[in-house]
């Protein structure tokens, strides 16, 4: 209230809609973070997707890539991601395991210096390689891959 006499009584006038301006702007912004989380959340999902389904592809390409070898032949499997390499890796112990294979690679073969300075993308390849052992079917272990 204006403590001048003979003056109106001030109601917030200019400051009120000045913070009213305000506080619509920030409502705007907050939606457009809101939208651009939404955004990311949803781009972030189909990458999930998208993984999951190549692990799959993976391990059933391991299946059928055994499988379809005849015996003495090799199989050489080329990964770009931990997680990858991780499910070969497992795939060649049981295989292993199962009589099915030997596995030619105790560790992965890595990329050396000169390999990685010439093309820095191969720095994460790792190769990992067996041989079919016998003519018995990986199905029986398909499960467990």
């Amino acid at each position: 209230m204006n403590d001048k006499p003979g003056e109106p009584a001030n109601s917030g006038g200019p400051e009120k809609v000045d913070s009213a301006a305000q506080g619509a702007e920030n409502g705007q912004a907050v939606a457009q973070q809101l939208a651009e989380l939404k955004a990311e959340n949803a781009e972030l999902r189909d990458k999930l997707l998208r993984s999951i389904a190549e692990m799959e592809n993976l391990r059933r390409l391991m299946e059928v890539g055994v499988e379809s070898l005849k015996p003495a032949g090799r199989i050489v499997v080329v990964s770009f991601q931990s997680m990858e390499d991780r499910q070969v890796k497992q795939a060649f112990r049981s295989l292993e395991q199962a009589g099915m294979v030997r596995v030619l690679t105790a560790k992965p073969v890595v990329p050396d210096q000169a390999e990685t300075a010439r093309n820095p993308r191969s720095r994460s390849a790792k190769l990992r390689a067996a041989i079919r052992t016998d003519q018995s079917s990986a199905r029986q272990i398909g499960s467990s891959l």
